[in-house]
């Protein structure tokens, strides 16, 4: 499939500009049970130059500098600059005011505290955490809209690993669920195995 793939990133006139983020991409169209369509892929490939943290390049054009936050999360606000109104992780109530008033902070450190107790509240345990961190990183900022409904929905299938996600997260006390084949997992060094990205904004 990455040969595949690759065939159709040249025929739109594009070059690769980063491995790993290649073979994560082809990881959600390499099998029958990706539910992925041609179609699907050549377009997901024709917006990918213009995205925010581009893998893909117009021919003769340099690859971008990545933005800081196609790598890591960004930095928390302190003191003055924390915007009116929101909440701490720790304080917030487990509700759709209180996923909202955090989120108003976009910070990865305060969203991480309140899903965290969220799961405490619905029995899950973490069994991996770079999918975790992977999961925060769509719903630690108001500008992701996202609910908490919608939080608390993608922690269900966290848990669950409802196609064409992977399980990450047990119940506490439980072994951790078995994963599949588009999960995340360490390999041996390029090129003789793929490595798989556990994050993908």
């Amino acid at each position: 499939m990455s040969l595949f793939v690759r065939r159709e990133i040249a025929k739109q006139g594009l070059g690769v500009c980063n491995l790993p983020d290649l073979h994560g991409f082809v990881h959600w169209y390499d099998c029958s049970n990706d539910d992925k369509t041609f179609a699907q892929m050549q377009a997901e490939i024709a917006a990918e130059p213009a995205g925010h943290c581009p893998f893909l390049v117009n021919l003769g054009d340099d690859c971008p500098v990545p933005a800081k936050d196609c790598v890591e999360f960004p930095p928390c606000r302190h003191g003055k600059d924390i915007p009116a109104g929101s909440l701490a992780g720790a304080d917030a109530p487990l509700s759709e005011a209180g996923y909202a008033g955090v989120a108003l902070r976009c910070c990865h450190i305060d969203m991480e505290v309140f899903v965290r107790r969220e799961l405490g509240r619905q029995g899950f345990a973490v069994c991996a955490e770079g999918s975790f961190e992977g999961f925060i990183h769509w719903y630690d900022c108001s500008d992701d809209g996202q609910t908490y409904e919608s939080l608390k929905e993608g922690l269900v299938m966290g848990r669950s690993g409802l196609p064409p996600l992977c399980p990450w997260l047990g119940g506490v006390g439980e072994t951790c669920p078995p994963t599949g084949h588009n999960c995340p997992r360490v390999e041996v060094p390029e090129p003789a195995a793929h490595r798989r990205r556990i994050a993908c904004r």
